[in-house]
């Protein structure tokens, strides 16, 4: 786990039950998720950790020798970035003041508010 560059690296327990991929985390028990394909699941694993490592302490990863597998289960390392999480982190409603100007600037170009915000914000602060 590489904090000060928001990369994580966590295992992830992979089982194949009826069809599909069922995935958990040792290190983050809240995490659960499933997949139809194993791409799936990786894939879905990987958002999970990155929105639960956003919002939550970063808990120091499990070595894989130290994991427990059941016969039916295998190990898959998820690399999550937690930047890719501030899209789908919760949104929280604020009351702003903006030039009228801009406001039908925004409107003539059919932007949002919201939107254009969250995109100068994402700018300014350097998370691109």
């Amino acid at each position: 786990m590489t904090k000060g560059n928001h990369i994580a690296v966590y295992p992830a327990v992979f089982t194949e039950q009826d069809g599909k991929f069922l995935v958990a985390f040792p290190d983050i028990p809240a995490i659960n998720t499933i997949g139809d394909t194993e791409e799936e699941a990786v894939l879905r694993a990987k958002e999970a950790l990155e929105l639960s490592l956003y919002l939550e302490k970063w808990p120091t990863p499990t070595k894989i020798s130290d994991v427990v597998l059941g016969s039916e289960d295998h190990i898959v390392m998820i690399c999550a970035d937690v930047r890719n999480a501030v899209g789908r982190s919760p949104k929280v409603r604020k009351q702003v003041t903006i030039s009228e100007v801009y406001l039908q600037k925004m409107q003539d170009r059919g932007l949002g508010l919201s939107e254009t915000i969250n995109s100068a914000l994402k700018e300014k602060l350097d998370e691109n």
